[in-house]
């Protein structure tokens, strides 16, 4: 099938709102006539003429293409159940959307091709023509998101963090130039190669590195970085409390002015070694006001994350090259790291990129609303696959895995009672136990259990999926199943 067509004719296709125009001239004109002074094809606006008289509700130009496995409407429920899974960080990889359109078209009763039967899921020419049709899709390597950072960037827990802000910056009027940000990041001796030019059909590209596995050099930069480095060896690989009060806030202290009259703000994370006893208590003689961020948020709250630390990597990859292009044979050491990292660090820690991130994270100036809406809504993440839009008069899209698109015949007895949620258990051999529920109000949350293989098949109480405020409880006449 051609996946590029070009067409061969530069006649510029007209709407379905112009050829009914030119239709409603052939009320006192001949079609010849008609067909001229519109530029439409005689024969293609008698047709469509032929089309309008025979019934008023049948639409002039299709909706969809002649050979289009799904209608428009039913491509459009499908986008956004996309976009909705992308927003809850359950997005669909192009695998599982072919098999979960194949379960829709099957169980919908859609004629599909034999090769969709054959193979046990869509076909690769339908999702290039889909992913044509809806620009508003693309192909995207997500970032890995801990469960813990899902349900910890959330509005109640960064509304209490912008209420101690507002409480800070009434009582000390801090100016921009009274603000740091402190974090660590990596610096190995050994990165990931950036993308070259090669021969096309080379079957594998080679590019040179110092050594198998790196070296880790942690790095600790402040959004305002103080010239000069000071190096430190730590027996475990990571810093301590004497580290950062050695390194950082001594350094930070002689690079600036301040006072416990006329303090500075720093913002770090939540690790143990920023707020340790003997941290505390500098901070509290020299004027330092250290003010943590929320636990699993800095995704979202930290400034260098948000718009210092990605540049710098892409930098420092660009000086890891260079330097193995200007040193053939030579391996980088952890001796090499800060004369490579200068560099990045300066292109990367501009007074732009660092303005913007205290800008993007609402710290200064002060905004609440700064963090998108849409990067809270991990937090706010429901069972995949049960919220799913449904076409009449089936439920074929609740299916998203081939597991669960096997066991379709059991389920839909299920499926068919009175639920408004699903309660949902994993045995130890992987079996899915699914019960439809009911909610009420309690005030104690019920523990998550795990099911051994003898009770696999008995009713017993399993994982709920359901918000804080509420929990769900199986009906009395609703039996599990086993998928």
């Amino acid at each position: 099938m051609v996946r590029k067509h070009k067409r061969k004719k530069e006649t510029q296709l007209c709407t379905e709102s112009q050829f009914k125009d030119a239709i409603s001239q052939l009320q006192g004109k001949s079609l010849r006539k008609v067909s001229k002074e519109t530029g439409n094809s005689k024969t293609t606006l008698h047709n469509y003429h032929k089309i309008s008289k025979a019934s008023r509700d049948i639409p002039l130009k299709p909706m969809c293409h002649g050979n289009q496995i799904l209608s428009r409407a039913q491509e459009n429920e499908l986008a956004e159940y996309l976009v909705e899974t992308q927003k809850e960080g359950y997005a669909l990889t192009p695998k599982l959307l072919k098999e979960l359109t194949f379960s829709y078209a099957r169980y919908n009763g859609i004629v599909i091709p034999s090769n969709w039967s054959k193979n046990g899921c869509a076909g690769a020419d339908w999702f290039t023509n889909f992913m044509k049709r809806h620009p508003r899709l693309t192909l995207r390597k997500p970032e890995g998101t801990s469960i813990a950072r899902a349900g910890a960037l959330n509005n109640p827990v960064m509304e209490n963090f912008y209420d101690q802000l507002e409480v800070l910056y009434k009582k000390y009027d801090f100016t921009d130039d009274e603000i740091f940000n402190i974090d660590e990041t990596n610096d190995p001796t050994v990165l990931d190669s950036e993308k070259v030019i090669a021969e096309t059909g080379t079957h594998q590209v080679y590019s040179n590195i110092g050594s198998e596995r790196g070296i880790n050099v942690t790095m600790c930069p402040m959004d305002v970085v103080p010239h000069g480095w000071l190096p430190l060896a730590n027996q475990f690989g990571w810093m301590d409390e004497s580290d950062f009060l050695l390194l950082f806030l001594k350094h930070l202290r002689s690079q600036i002015t301040c006072s416990p009259t006329k303090p500075v703000l720093v913002f770090v994370d939540g690790h143990s070694s920023y707020v340790g006893y003997s941290v505390v208590m500098y901070c509290k003689e020299q004027g330092i006001v250290l003010q943590t961020l929320p636990p699993h948020t800095s995704h979202g709250s930290q400034p260098l994350d948000r718009t210092c630390y990605g540049p710098f990597k892409r930098y420092l990859n660009q000086g890891h090259d260079e330097f193995m292009r200007k040193n053939p044979g030579k391996a980088i050491i952890i001796y090499d790291v800060p004369i490579i990292s200068k560099l990045a660090i300066e292109k990367a820690f501009t007074e732009h990129n660092i303005k913007k991130g205290l800008y993007a994270t609402g710290i200064f100036p002060h905004n609440r609303t700064a963090i998108p809406e849409k990067m809270y809504s991990l937090s706010k993440t429901s069972l995949p696959g049960t919220n799913l839009p449904v076409s009449e008069p089936t439920h074929s899209l609740l299916q998203t895995s081939s597991y669960v698109r096997d066991d379709v015949a059991t389920l839909l007895p299920v499926l068919q009672q009175a639920a408004t949620q699903y309660s949902l258990a994993v045995t130890v051999h992987g079996r899915i136990l699914l019960t439809p529920v009911a909610t009420r109000r309690m005030a104690q949350p019920l523990r998550l259990q795990q099911l051994s293989p003898s009770s696999s098949s008995s009713s017993v109480p399993s994982t709920l999926i359901t918000s804080q405020a509420d929990y769900a409880v199986p009906h009395t006449h609703s039996n599990p199943v086993q998928c």
